[in-house]
């Protein structure tokens, strides 16, 4: 089965009056092909930030599988945290996923490693255009897509892929684990092993700082129902705390569970990690260990 795997990614500042450019990107992180490869692989995949992070995890997982899986490299396009992107950057960007998914032919599946929380001027919910973006060359074959745990959802983007999956750490740590997770989620849909459900929620909640520390109070207990979750039966389990710089009527916390083919399950455990984000409702401040 042949998967593609790409990545665009930037986190957003509404308040910025610097947009973010091309340059942004191609300055920083921009690789397709042999070389993207080369940096999943061997890397380092990000060099001066990450030897392994979403994508070479994803490798990962597809080598795992053996002669089963062919990956499929796009491109990889990351840029520090910014302005929103400017319009002529987000499209180029754009144009350029879908001229090379076309140029790679058919594909079985999709990898796409999004923030979750980009901004484009002018432009409501850009990653959501990327999936629809990436949908109008692959058609309807399994789209999975990882996120930072900062990022927000949207309807329209839940229905526009098959599951989404997020950090389980802040500060963020386990990007490379996140991306094989998610590979394997991609690889066992392709191959007809499972059939992913998500359920999603979302809460007219914002906070940030360190009350969102995961191995702290009040978010610590959270944090350990999901991977109790994960333990017992969901395939992901994730909590988006949102980042709450950003322009979107819609903006707010959420949570997601994607089980295997029990809509049931992962009904209930969405509502089960809602309730636990909405009942801490940080009155008090987080308890840091005694050494300060």
């Amino acid at each position: 089965k042949r998967i593609a795997f790409a990545r665009i990614m930037q986190e957003s500042n509404a308040l910025s009056p610097v947009p973010a450019e091309l340059v942004d990107f191609t300055t920083a992180h921009y690789l397709e092909g042999d070389e993207l490869v080369a940096a999943t692989t061997r890397g380092p995949e990000v060099p001066g930030y990450f030897k392994r992070a979403e994508l070479a995890g994803f490798m990962s997982a597809a080598k795992d599988r053996g002669g089963e899986v062919e990956a499929v490299p796009i491109l990889s396009a990351w840029a520090s945290s910014g302005g929103p992107l400017s319009r002529a950057c987000f499209e180029t960007l754009e144009a350029r996923l879908i001229e090379l998914l076309k140029a790679a032919g058919p594909v079985d599946g999709m990898f796409l490693a999004l923030h979750g929380a980009m901004g484009v001027i002018g432009i409501r919910d850009p990653e959501t255009r990327l999936l629809h973006a990436a949908r109008s060359v692959i058609g309807d074959v399994p789209l999975v897509v990882s996120h930072d745990l900062h990022g927000n959802l949207t309807k329209e983007r839940v229905d526009a892929c098959d599951a989404i999956v997020a950090y389980q750490t802040n500060p963020h740590r386990d990007h490379a684990a996140i991306g094989a997770k998610a590979g394997r989620i991609l690889i066992q849909t392709v191959l007809g092993e499972i059939k992913p459900t998500m359920a999603w929620r979302t809460l007219p909640l914002l906070l940030g700082g360190g009350n969102t520390i995961d191995f702290l109070t009040p978010m610590r207990p959270v944090f350990r129902r999901m991977k109790r979750m994960e333990d017992q039966q969901a395939l992901a389990a994730s909590t988006f705390m949102v980042h709450p710089w950003n322009d979107d009527p819609a903006i707010g916390w959420s949570t997601l569970v994607i089980t295997d083919n029990d809509p049931a399950a992962a009904e209930a455990m969405a509502d089960e990690l809602a309730e636990m984000c909405w009942e801490r409702r940080f009155d008090q401040p987080p308890e840091f260990p005694d050494a300060r």
